[in-house]
């Protein structure tokens, strides 16, 4: 595996660009147009994963739970799920 950057400092200014460019992370700052920071998920263990579901959105395509602007979250309490017959 090849490194992405020579040193710190340039993986330091690899995090910014993504920190700018990143619904999630722009989302959990300060919010978007549909989602305020404060629907969030923050301070526990991998809110980032929860928070990422909402963040990025599919504008053109319209899905189940959830409209253009917002993305959605499905969980469950169990792996297995049941089959209706």
């Amino acid at each position: 595996m090849v490194p992405l950057t020579d040193n710190n400092e340039e993986l330091d200014l690899l995090a910014e660009i993504e920190g700018a460019t990143s619904s999630r992370l722009v989302a959990e700052e300060r919010g978007s147009a549909s989602l305020p920071a404060s629907e969030l998920v923050h301070g526990v263990a991998h809110a980032k994963f929860i928070n990422a579901s909402f963040a990025y959105a599919k504008p053109r395509q319209i899905m189940r739970f959830n409209p253009t602007d917002r993305g959605a979250w499905y969980a469950a309490l169990a792996v297995e799920t049941l089959t209706c017959l």
